[in-house]
Order: C-alpha cells, then sequence, then structure tokens
C-alpha cells in the first residue's frame, strides 16, 4: 500500500462544519458584547448630563436671588436674575422635570425647590436615568 498523504472531503467538510459552529457562536458573543457596551455607555451619559444639571440648580439656588425655570423634552434653561441662563439641550436626550413648576418665578430664601429629573435617550428607548433632589437654602 502507498503512504498517501492529504484530507477527505468528509475531513474537510466536518472541519468546515466545527469552524461554522466556533465562529457563530463567538460572532454572537461580540456582537451582545457590543449592544451591551452601547446601552452602558448610553446610561454612563444621562446619568453624567442629568449630574451636571443637578449641580447647576444647585449653584444657582445656593447663588441667585431669583431665578425661573424654562423646559421641555428638548432643553432646560435656568434663568437666574443675576446672570446669563444656563441652557441644557441635546438632540439624543428626553429631558422630563418633575413636578411641574407652578412658580413662575423661585425665591430661594422662601422657596424649597423639590424636583424629580428624568432624562430619556433617544437612541435607546430603554435608557433611562432618574434622580431625586431637594434644594433648600439655610437662613
Amino acid at each position: 500500500m502507498i503512504n498517501q498523504k492529504g484530507v477527505t472531503l468528509v475531513e474537510l467538510l466536518a472541519t468546515l462544519v466545527i469552524f461554522g459552529i466556533f465562529s457563530t457562536i463567538i460572532w454572537a458573543f461580540l456582537f451582545q458584547t457590543a449592544k451591551t457596551n452601547e446601552v452602558e455607555i448610553s446610561k454612563n451619559q444621562l446619568q453624567q448630563e442629568a449630574n451636571i444639571i443637578i449641580n447647576a440648580f444647585d449653584e444657582v439656588h445656593r447663588k441667585s436671588s431669583i431665578y425661573t425655570i424654562d423646559y421641555n423634552s428638548d432643553e432646560i434653561i435656568i434663568k437666574p436674575t443675576n446672570s446669563s441662563p444656563i441652557v441644557f439641550s441635546n438632540s439624543q436626550i428626553d429631558y422630563n422635570l418633575f413636578p411641574l413648576v407652578a412658580v413662575k418665578s423661585i425665591s430661594p430664601n422662601t422657596y424649597q425647590l423639590n424636583i424629580t429629573l428624568v432624562l430619556k435617550s433617544k437612541t435607546n428607548e430603554n435608557v433611562n436615568t432618574t434622580l431625586k433632589s431637594t434644594f433648600n437654602r439655610l437662613k
């Protein structure tokens, strides 16, 4: 019998099937990891934006004598009487502020501000963050 070297068709097909199975598993794992990473990045960006907004509210509430808040789903505008307005706007974020501020002008010396800030991602509808805060000035 002659010593022949080579690969049979059955061995080649078996190798391709095994390679295809492993490739599919690895591809699914990488795809799921990328999707999870995108969601976590969106959550982190919303949390950072919410923290920045809350810090701006705190700063204005501590330093201004009177200020107003205007907002809709596209932006939040804090208007202190003694300085320029602070605008928060991002095309990827829906802004919600609860409860609706019934007072047109807020006087920190007499008014305690309780807010719930809800930010929702426009690109990932399941991603949102909520912050509740109370602002009060010592008299």
